[in-house]
């Protein structure tokens, strides 16, 4: 197993299960608001960090698998539509720290 193979093993299954719990946070959201529960506004705030963070990896996972220097050859697509891609993770990467902020200290 190459290195990249053992990346993509490690980064898939923590983006299913980041997925799966942003999921469940969200159905518990909707019944803790539909019951007012006072614990509605933390599962909330766990809710939007868990999406932030899920969003954050799913960017890390377009750079690393449309980089050019680190995989030149591995995906099939054409040179263009890789460099947006690649471009677009990181532009997500850096929109998910900015709203990360505006969340947590404005």
């Amino acid at each position: 197993m190459s290195k990249a193979d053992r990346t993509l093993m490690i980064l898939l299954p923590i983006l299913l299960i980041i997925k799966v719990s942003w999921v469940l946070l969200t159905l518990v959201h909707f019944i803790a608001k539909k019951n007012k529960y006072s614990y509605g506004p933390v599962i909330g705030h766990s809710e939007e960090v868990v999406h932030i963070f899920y969003n954050i990896l799913m960017g890390v996972l377009l750079i690393y698998l449309y980089n050019n220097l680190l995989r030149p050859d591995t995906v099939c697509i054409d040179n263009e539509t890789k460099k947006f891609l690649y471009i677009f993770g990181i532009l997500m990467i850096i929109g998910n720290f900015q709203k990360s902020l505006h969340v947590y200290f404005v």
